[in-house]
């Protein structure tokens, strides 16, 4: 990860390779982080955080229709809203849109940084915990011969230390008519009472057992829990002493 250039480094290069003008525009989306080195285009903001407002989607709808590129530079923004669809219906239909390239923007490029051996890269899903189709476009991992889906990583990996930031490119110049209509059209959002599990949770959580039944009170490690963690940091520490010599052997 560490032996590269940051991903948003990486993506603000390949955008300026573009030969944008002064009269470019690139979106971006408010609440992430924005591509370094953007002095030479415009860039203009998407503010899906802001309530559902037919205001808030003609706003979007123009700066869809205007803008050349549009970036999303981590899934701070993809892997929250869609988790509150009855929230963000509208805007959980937008990414779905958006990254089935119905939107009238192909993902175009992308760049990534994952943790990896050799021949062995290990990539985060962002896409599966908040249900969204994965881009056709979208790279996985450069120079890899297998590579394991490390499912959902936290925000401090995913949002900051290595993103995948995406980059869409306007292809089909949709005007903004167009994208009002795809935008404003609702989703069907299940209802059910807000104070209430679902009956399919709730069959889970009883089958997961008590907290007497996981955590039994007269077992060992709840008798004498000190202790016993003691015991496991010391067992840890003996194992992971020869193997740390043998690694760091080399080391001043």
């Amino acid at each position: 990860i560490y032996s590269q250039p940051h991903p948003a480094i990486r993506a603000a290069e390949w955008i300026t390779a573009q030969g944008l003008s002064a009269d470019s525009v690139v979106l971006r989306e408010h609440w992430d982080d924005a591509l370094p080195y953007s002095s030479q285009y415009q860039v203009k903001e998407l503010p899906l955080y802001d309530p559902e407002t037919p205001e808030k989607f003609e706003l979007i709808a123009d700066r869809l229709a205007e803008g050349d590129y549009l970036v999303l530079y981590s899934s701070r923004l993809y892997g929250s809203i869609p988790r509150l669809p009855d929230r963000y219906p509208q805007s959980t239909r937008y990414y779905k849109l958006l990254l089935q390239e119905h939107l009238g923007y192909q993902l175009v490029h992308t760049e990534t940084s994952y943790p990896s051996l050799p021949g062995i890269v290990f990539t985060n899903n962002t896409f599966s915990r908040p249900e969204l189709p994965s881009p056709k476009g979208l790279t996985v991992a450069r120079s890899a011969t297998f590579t394991v889906d490390m499912g959902y990583a936290d925000d401090s990996f995913v949002v900051f230390d290595h993103p995948k930031v995406m980059i869409f490119q306007n292809t089909d110049r949709l005007a903004k008519g167009t994208l009002e209509l795809l935008l404003n059209q609702q989703e069907m959002i299940p209802e059910y009472d807000q104070l209430l599990m679902p009956e399919d949770e709730w069959v889970a959580q009883q089958a997961g057992g008590t907290w007497r039944e996981i955590l039994p009170p007269k077992k060992l490690s709840a008798r004498f829990p000190i202790p016993i963690w003691f015991l496991i940091i010391y067992g840890i520490s003996l194992v992971a002493l020869p193997l740390t010599l043998t690694i760091f052997r080399f080391l001043p």
